[in-house]
Parts: C-alpha cells; sequence; structure tokens
C-alpha cells in the first residue's frame, strides 16, 4: 500500500471510529463497533452457555486435560510449559514498557514472538485432543450472539438485520458469511491502525483542542464511546503528552508511518526509563544498552557524557547469548 494510499485508509478508518460503525456497501448493512456494555453481555451469555453445555453432559477443559493425562495421550509437563510462557511473554511486555532503544525493543519482541510460536504449536495438538468442550460449546455460541447484536439496517444502529427467530436458523453457509464480514471489519481496527490514527496529525490537531476532555472530543460520556474510540483516544493523549514535552519526530518518520509510530511508542516509555537511568548512572553519565548513537539521537534524556553499553559484546561474555534475565539485569531491573 502506498503511503497516499495508507493515509486515505486510516482518514477512512477515522471516520467509522467517530461514527461507532463501518458501512458494508455491498451488503448494505452497518457493523457496529464493540461497546464496553455488549462485552459484558457477551460475557453473561458465555456463562448461560456454558452452564447449559454442562447440564447436556459436555465435559470441561480441566476434567478432559486429566483424561488425557491418565490415558498417557497428553501431559502435565505441556500444561506447566504454556502457564511458563504465559507468564514470560507477560514480563517481557512488562519489560517493553521501559525499553527506549528501538534496537533492544526489537531483541525483546523476537523473543516473545518465539515463545508464542511455541505456545501455539503446543496449544494446537492440546485443542485437537481436546474435541469439543463445554468452554468450546460456550465460546462459539456466544461469539454468534456477537454477529447477532452487531448487524444492523441502519445507520442509527436500532433495526438488526435479523430478528432472534431468524438468526437462530441461518444456515452454516451464510451464517459464515456473516462471521467472515464482521471480522475483516473489526480487524481492521487493530492496534497497530489504531496507533498509526493516533499519531497522524488530523487527529492530533483535533485531540489539541479538546484540553484532553474525552467528552469534548466525541461528545459523549464515556460509557457511550465504542472500545476502538477509548482505545484511540487513550494512545493520543499519551502521544500528546510527548509533543507537549518539546520532543517531535525527524520530518522523515512521517513517510513511513510505521517509523513514526515506532519513534512516539518509544519516547512515551522515556518517563519510565528515566528511572533506569537515575539508577545506572554513573559519575558523570548514564548508561543506554544495546543502542546505536543514531538511535539515541532522538531520545530527549541522552547526554553526550552517557555510556552506550554494546549487547553483542554483552552477550559473547555470557557464552554467546543473553536471556531475558540478562536483560533485564543490564537495565538494572
Amino acid at each position: 500500500m502506498t503511503l497516499s494510499n495508507e493515509y486515505r485508509f486510516l482518514r477512512k478508518l477515522y471516520k467509522d471510529v467517530i461514527l461507532g460503525y463501518s458501512y458494508i456497501a455491498s451488503e448494505n448493512i452497518y457493523i457496529k463497533h464493540p461497546f464496553e456494555i455488549d462485552l459484558g453481555l457477551i460475557e453473561d451469555l458465555y456463562i448461560q452457555h456454558f452452564n447449559e453445555a454442562k447440564v447436556r453432559g459436555l465435559p470441561d477443559e480441566k476434567s478432559k486435560i486429566n483424561e488425557l493425562c491418565k490415558a498417557d495421550l497428553w501431559t502435565e509437563d505441556k500444561e506447566k510449559k504454556i502457564i511458563y510462557n504465559r507468564k514470560q511473554v507477560a514480563n517481557l511486555r512488562d519489560t517493553l514498557k521501559k525499553i527506549i532503544i528501538k534496537s533492544q525493543a526489537t531483541t525483546i519482541n523476537n523473543q516473545i514472538k518465539g515463545l508464542e510460536k511455541e505456545s501455539n504449536e503446543i496449544l494446537k495438538e492440546r485443542e485437537e485432543l481436546l474435541g469439543v468442550t463445554a468452554e468450546k460449546y460456550a465460546n462459539k455460541r456466544s461469539n454468534e450472539m456477537i454477529i447477532y447484536r452487531s448487524i444492523f439496517k441502519d445507520s442509527d444502529l436500532k433495526i438488526n438485520l435479523f430478528n432472534e427467530e431468524d438468526f437462530e436458523e441461518l444456515d452454516i453457509k451464510e451464517l459464515s458469511k456473516y462471521i467472515l464480514i464482521y471480522n475483516t471489519v473489526i480487524d481492521y481496527f487493530n492496534q497497530k491502525n489504531i496507533k498509526k490514527m493516533a499519531v497522524l496529525p488530523f487527529f492530533l490537531n483535533s485531540l489539541f483542542l479538546t484540553e484532553n476532555d474525552i467528552h469534548i472530543f466525541y461528545g459523549k460520556p464515556i460509557v457511550e464511546l465504542s472500545t476502538f474510540q477509548l482505545e484511540l483516544f487513550s494512545n493520543g493523549l499519551m502521544y500528546k503528552n510527548i509533543l507537549s514535552k518539546g520532543a517531535s519526530p525527524i520530518e522523515e518518520y512521517y513517510d513511513d508511518l510505521d517509523q513514526l509510530v515506532d519513534w512516539y511508542e518509544l519516547n512515551k516509555n522515556i518517563g519510565s526509563a528515566s528511572e533506569v537511568k537515575h539508577r545506572s548512572k554513573e559519575k558523570d553519565g548514564a548508561t543506554y544498552i544495546g543502542a546505536s548513537k543514531d538511535e539515541i539521537k532522538s531520545i530527549n534524556q541522552f547526554d553526550s557524557k552517557d555510556e552506550i553499553i554494546d549487547i553483542a559484546k554483552e552477550a559473547e561474555k555470557a557464552g554467546g547469548e543473553l536471556s531475558m534475565q540478562d536483560i533485564i539485569k543490564l537495565h538494572g531491573l
């Protein structure tokens, strides 16, 4: 996608965020964006369908896993590995919030991807062995209700495309079509695209006029806002705070929105990273780990006396590779 086309695409998404829905011309339908109250109702439906499944005799995951282990088709070690990887990913994400050097953030993101890939392979095998469980049934039924509650005939989102009876009678092919449409639309508003919208002038210029008041920006109380509206505004406030402190990205970054978002994300972390810098401060400077001279040019707190630690050399000292714990220790965390 060219830069100009990406800008147009994001402007269209921004319009949809403000409206709280997306219009699908080919089907003449309106897809309502998720709202917190809708998500809460779906949770209620999940519990209802879970209990219904148990009454019907479907096993829950825990009891099915126990059966599989007794039959030597699954192991407790694999279960523990899934839990361990989740904790490791959570710890790495916490560390990532304190990183202000792009190359180091890339290293940690690669570690996260590796752990998630390993977990996904184990989970895929687990899912195949589990078969139908009460949890799967409840998820399927509650997710179907998301579709029912999210597709409308009108822009006021008052008239559902289907009544409950007609929706329940949809065949698999028709239902799958609307599930695909819904999922495709919602995926456009992923975290990456929300952040791209939040760094662009057409959003930030409006945000600077609101005095950080979300009600002024959207003209509605928070409880009436979609999750996308809340996420966009929240990211915008963090990015606005960076600009308010006098920092600004170089012009070249506006030619690559991924690079522009990276700049904001790394500078967003400077506040928490400043404590690490303070703790690692020597007599006449601070320590920056894994950074090149070019990478630290955009860091407001960088001082000419500050020290740069070479990750490759540190890895060599550690025997060739740095573990997550090694990286955390280098940061003084």
